[in-house]
């Protein structure tokens, strides 16, 4: 035993977690005091004053040096010394740092360190060497044992373990000094009996390819997109795609009284179900979520739910605390959880999977949903349609929508076919008993994913773009200007650096279709689709799917460079005036948004005019080209065929009587900027406007003027002398004044916003930026324009499990989402590992928690490579890796590795 090497050992040898331990682990010396062996070390007198080290409760042998040099005299069993073995016969053996060996049990250990005195001991009292025979005989491999494998490559015994040459024989003997090396570690006894790949120590850069999910694309896609994408930036970015490519599993089941022998049953069957088909359906990410309902008379109690998570142990603990109760007549308010179910945050993904289970044993409310025998407290105050409405819905909420109804009873029969007349995939199941519940969620689960399958082998999908991105956003900002010394119009010259220091900033990965949508403009007189975009309409659309803000958007390029590019014209001056462009187009919508929201703070508790939003813009800085930009513009997709898409007025031009009351909000943006601009040519769907044309001053606000379709003070003066030549009834209502018109007292247009037509209406949420449709009183009760399902997302915190470091973290997706920072990485990573430059060297992980410095040189590598290069050994001279010179990718991979100074 070498004194001069006590001090390298780690005191907490094999049982260390401490990742970035420099101190050596030998097996061998578990169970002994090391703080006390290594106090004898530096004071010789110290063991004649003290027989134990200072902790009271220590647990170890308390060995002077002496002692532990004649006791590794001993020879082990198979590794093993009697002081390793844990002297408890009964132990708690997660806590214990001892080692255990069945071969040990019932076993007097005292007998092997000490003489043991014990008169009642019931354990066996045999020497070492007798039990060695005995262990012997019963783990052994070809009669070889640890202690007398030969490692003389030149010997020709039988004492060779040339069936495991891969195996770290150091480790059999208790001597290896790294917790993981670059062979298996194993304890003997189970040599035969486990599968040791996860115990090998690998480059990174191969365990990143063997942990690589992206089967939802399709090899031909790979290679394409390999062409612009580096290997290690294309495996991450398609692993955060494939994060929002998932099966989401929500359950709405009946917490009624007539439900508790279901319910007991889904408690004790939940757990399995769930990580059953978790690990059968490997290469999908699963979400799980629940909805629980009873009746409209249980009040508080009826309703109860969990948004989506990743977290199953979440849902299990939710649901086992329900019990089954109250629920009134026989009919329930089912309506209201399927409602609740579409409110859950539900992954926009159009490749990703929707499971819906309805499991109950009665008829929703309303005579035509079931017999006259149910009784029913709603029978004829049910409108037509009532549950139809809300299925088809379900239908069309995705692509890959499934919905599986559990018949329990006959009474429910009526229901669930007039759900299955409007959702005709619907499941409806054979009359079930509880017992039956795992099999059917298995089969219902398993068909899903099999009829998407082949959907997705059938439907011609677009070729996409997949691409890392940085984004940026502007915010809203809340001010009450009342700074009468400066002028409003300084605040709107200024706006675009106030734009800048407020704007949102992160990383993301996109998927961007590469053929241009055929959008409502041109739908009528499609023929041939490229040809008919480009010819019909000024600007080209792009479908783009955001993978970490869960969301979709529109990127816009002039068909003109669309044209060029398709066609090998375009130019370095062309791309240089196409990312201008989307700079303009941004700070255009960034005024547009703010104006608006100042307008509805003023409207709020009007009925004359609906809400006015702009579509949310953002701004991509793209790592691959797309159409030969890095620079991108896009804004909120709105889906054509669910909103209806209107030009209200034309630049300048024309403004529809119908929809007259919309240029109030023109006149207000003259006044409100002190005549600065004037935003004008209103279009979108409905309330939702896009496309904003602000018409400025001259020499005002430049990044503005960039923008083509500002005629300046031309355009100004055109709003002023003819397309304002009469004021609606809201200009009146809002005070607004005539100030520079060329009519002072003009006729006032009585045409208002028709509510009856109207009894939803559209709102962009200002924290997930999506469109949500609500009645104008919920909106006009609302104190900030949030939607139900970003403040419900927001009383439920969520476990997920970080994309940067793989940790499981609480997060608030709402406090996500008004910051806009990356959704999915824990606090620690959003602010210290997504826009660093540190990455690992071989693998490129960038995560802040996981990196080591090489040495004292100025170069990162991972948790998992740094104990990698603390395995390697020089070929040469067999000394371990130093971390003073940096090994090329090849050699890295290789496990190549030769000392400088035996070169």
């Amino acid at each position: 035993m070498n004194i001069n090497n006590i001090n390298d050992i780690c005191n907490n040898t094999i049982f260390c977690l401490d990742d970035d331990c420099q101190s050596t682990h030998e097996r061998k010396y578990v169970g002994i005091c090391l703080e006390y062996l290594k106090y004898n070390v530096q004071d010789e007198e110290y063991i004649y004053k003290n027989k134990k080290c200072f902790n009271d409760n220590c647990p170890f042998y308390h060995f002077n040096l002496e002692k532990v040099h004649l006791l590794l005299q001993i020879s082990p069993i198979n590794g093993i010394w009697c002081f390793n073995l844990c002297p408890q016969q009964i132990c708690q053996q997660s806590q214990c740092q001892f080692i255990h060996r069945k071969w040990a049990k019932g076993i007097c250990l005292n007998n092997f360190t000490n003489i043991c005195k014990n008169n009642n001991c019931q354990n066996r009292h045999l020497s070492w060497d007798k039990l060695r025979k005995e262990v012997y005989n019963q783990y052994n491999v070809t009669q070889i044992n640890p202690e007398n494998i030969c490692e003389n490559d030149k010997c020709n015994c039988i004492y060779h373990l040339d069936t495991f040459q891969n195996m770290c024989l150091n480790y059999f003997k208790g001597e290896c000094p790294n917790k993981k090396c670059l062979k298996i570690h194993c304890d003997w006894e189970y040599l035969n009996q486990i599968s040791f790949q996860k115990q090998q120590l690998l480059p990174c850069t191969t365990l990143i390819a063997q942990h690589s999910f992206i089967n939802f694309l399709q090899i031909s896609k790979q290679t394409e997109i390999q062409q612009v994408c580096d290997k290690q930036k294309l495996i991450k970015f398609q692993r955060e795609i494939h994060q929002s490519n998932i099966i989401d599993v929500i359950f709405i089941l009946d917490l009624t009284l007539s439900m508790k022998r279901w319910l007991q049953a889904i408690k004790m069957q939940i757990a399995n179900i769930i990580y059953q088909f978790k690990e059968k359906i490997n290469g999908y990410g699963v979400r799980i979520g629940f909805v629980g309902y009873r009746d409209i008379c249980d009040e508080q109690d009826q309703l109860v739910y969990r948004c989506l998570t990743e977290n199953f142990d979440e849902i299990i603990k939710v649901i086992s605390k329900q019990v089954a109760q109250g629920g009134g007549d026989q009919a329930e308010d089912i309506v209201t959880a399927l409602e609740q179910g579409l409110n859950l945050n539900i992954s926009r993904h159009q490749d990703s999977i929707l499971c819906t289970f309805l499991i109950t044993d009665a008829p929703c409310h309303g005579i035509q949903y079931h017999s006259d025998n149910i009784s029913d407290d709603y029978n004829y105050t049910v409108e037509p349609g009532y549950l139809e409405n809300i299925l088809l819905k379900y239908k069309e909420a995705k692509r890959l929508s499934f919905f599986t109804c559990f018949k329990i009873r006959d009474s429910t029969d009526i229901m669930f076919q007039k759900m299955q007349d409007v959702f005709p995939d619907i499941l409806i199941t054979r009359k079930s008993q509880p017992n039956d519940f795992p099999e059917l969620v298995k089969f219902a689960i398993e068909s899903s994913i099999t009829q998407s399958f082949n959907r997705s082998i059938y439907q011609k999908k677009p070729k996409s773009l997949y691409t890392g991105a940085k984004f940026t956003k502007p915010k809203i900002i809340n001010y009450q200007y009342n700074q009468p010394q400066i002028k409003k119009s300084n605040f709107w010259k200024q706006f675009n650096e106030i734009i800048d220091q407020f704007q949102r900033q992160g990383v993301t990965a996109l998927e961007i279709n590469q053929e241009p949508e055929i959008t409502q403009i041109n739908i009528k007189n499609y023929q041939n689709q490229r040809n008919n975009v480009l010819d019909l309409n000024n600007t080209c659309v792009f479908k783009i799917f955001d993978a970490l803000n869960n969301r979709y958007m529109v990127a816009k390029l002039s068909k003109e460079h669309v044209k060029k590019y398709q066609e090998n014209q375009l130019n370095e001056n062309d791309i240089k005036l196409a990312e201008e462009e989307a700079k303009t187009k941004y700070y255009v919508a960034a005024y547009a948004n703010q104006l608006a929201y100042l307008f509805r703070q003023k409207t709020k508790n009007f009925d004359e005019i609906p809400p006015i939003f702009y579509v949310s813009p953002i701004l991509y800085t793209l790592e691959v080209p797309f159409y030969g930009v890095h620079l991108l513009y896009a804004e909120t997709w709105i889906d054509s065929a669910k909103f209806q898409w209107k030009k209200y007025s034309i630049n300048g031009v024309f403004t529809s009587p119908q929809f007259y009351y919309y240029s109030a909000f023109s006149h207000f943006t003259y006044i409100e900027t002190e005549g600065i601009l004037v935003i004008l040519d209103f279009q979108g769907s409905d309330n939702i406007l896009t496309n904003a044309s602000i018409q400025t001053q001259d020499n005002q606000i430049p990044i503005l003027e960039k923008d083509h379709k500002n005629n300046k003070q031309i355009g100004i003066t055109t709003f002023l002398q003819k397309q304002h030549e009469k004021c609606s009834i809201l200009c009146q209502k809002l005070n607004l004044n005539r100030i520079n018109f060329s009519i002072a007292n003009p006729q006032i247009d009585y045409h208002v916003w028709n509510l009856q037509d109207h009894q939803m209406i559209s709102i962009t949420c200002e924290t997930c930026s999506q469109l949500r449709l609500y009645s104008l009183d919920q909106y006009q009760q609302m104190k900030e324009i949030k939607c139900d399902i970003c403040r419900d997302l927001e009383k439920q915190a969520i476990e997920a499990i970080c994309r940067c470091c793989s940790q499981m973290y609480h997060h608030d997706p709402n406090e996500d989402l008004l910051s806009l920072t990356v959704y999915g990485y824990c606090k620690f990573c959003k602010s210290n590992c997504i826009l660093k430059q540190k990455r690992c060297l071989y693998c490129l992980k960038h995560c802040q928690l996981n990196l080591q410095q090489i040495g004292n040189l100025n170069q990162y590598i991972c948790k998992n490579g740094y104990q990698y290069l603390q395995g390697l050994q020089c070929q040469l001279c067999k000394a371990q890796y130093n971390f003073n010179q940096i090994l090329s990718e090849k050699d890295y991979n290789d496990g190549n590795y030769i000392c400088c100074q035996n070169l």
